[in-house]
């Protein structure tokens, strides 16, 4: 695939090749260009761009036959060809490239035309929907998501995901509330972007972790496989760009705007999604919130319960029970329970 160096937008689309790819359905040619993109990142530009023109002129169930097709390309291509030629320096450069794409317009206006006389439909071009999808993992529950792409996406206790019923346009963009773990299809000229409030998270292709409770502070992205890339909603250039790569996590202060970058505990931040709960030197208050997430309970604390404040507890558990857990945490006569449904009445 060495011709394709110095390729712009419409020379891919000359491309079939290239034009194949963008249909999918082809994992041979999905794979070489996929190969291809990772090794010549300057491309990526000219590739998208292609990709955009062709998604415009792609025209929504015309059912056109091959005949007329065919007829129109024949008629048309020879000009184009000669066009093409002249705007990279072959022949005549008067006529340029900007004839060159009034003649490939005239291919998918000619096309439209035909469509239109068969069918009398005023809607030619793909309508981006505005429909959005909400999918909600309520405390105690888990739900695991399967996007348009073929993306997948577990939910924590709590959270709530948004997205469109398909991925039509340039980016794959989907809105976290909560918590999540992502395993991102790779698609390297849609890039995979979540925004959690103030924080925008883009991606290729990877799988990472993300918290932002709306009671937080921070928002957290933690990455498992691949690279992420960050930054505000609104970037500005007072604020960097952040990139993570494998075992990385970044920390969003919401106060301060600022995004710090260190390793993470996988059992702390991706573990949840096997079962597993960790507190590390957790305190009452944030054991007791922890729990509520996961098991869908509600705690009433009694007023004569007094929790001594430097009172701190570590432990591991997978996928035991609240009262297993509550059992290990009250030990040695810390608090006193009563499990009644889905209350957990703590007193001494």
């Amino acid at each position: 695939m060495e011709k394709y160096k110095g390729y712009k937008a419409e020379d891919f689309l000359m491309d079939d090749s290239f034009v194949q790819w963008l249909r999918a359905g082809n994992a041979e040619v999905d794979q070489r260009w996929e190969q291809w993109l990772e090794l010549h990142p300057e491309a990526l530009p000219d590739v998208r761009k292609a990709r955009l023109i062709y998604q415009s002129m792609h025209f929504k169930n015309i059912k056109l036959s091959s005949l007329q097709i065919e007829k129109e390309w024949e008629r048309l291509v020879p000009e184009l060809n000669e066009s093409h030629r002249e705007s990279l320096g072959q022949g005549t450069p008067s006529i340029g490239l900007g004839a060159w794409w009034w003649k490939v317009a005239g291919i998918f206006l000619i096309l439209g035309l035909v469509y239109l006389g068969q069918y009398q439909y005023p809607t030619l071009l793909d309508v981006p929907t505005f429909s959005v999808n909400s999918v909600k993992a309520e405390p105690g529950n888990m739900v695991t998501v399967t996007l348009p792409d073929g993306s997948r996406v577990k939910l924590n206790g709590g959270s709530e995901l948004k997205y469109q019923p398909s991925f039509a346009g340039s980016t794959r963009k989907v809105q976290l509330t909560g918590e999540a773990f992502f395993d991102v299809q790779k698609d390297s000229l849609r890039p995979f972007i979540i925004q959690t409030g103030l924080l925008m998270t883009e991606v290729l292709g990877t799988s990472f972790a993300i918290r932002a409770y709306g009671e937080q502070e921070s928002i957290e992205v933690a990455v498992v496989e691949g690279k992420v890339r960050l930054h505000g909603r609104k970037p500005s250039k007072a604020q960097k760009e952040v990139v993570l790569v494998k075992d990385e996590m970044a920390t969003f202060d919401l106060q301060s705007k600022e995004i710090s970058v260190g390793a993470y505990d996988p059992s702390d931040q991706i573990a949840w999604k096997d079962g597993v709960i960790l507190f590390k030197k957790a305190d009452f208050s944030s054991i007791v919130k922890k729990l509520e997430k996961r098991y869908g309970i509600k705690f009433r604390v009694n007023g004569n319960v007094q929790i001594d404040k430097d009172w701190r507890f570590t432990g591991k558990f997978t996928n035991k029970s609240v009262e297993y857990i509550l059992e290990a945490i009250s030990y040695p006569n810390v608090f006193k329970y009563r499990v009644d449904n889905k209350t957990v009445n703590i007193y001494h």
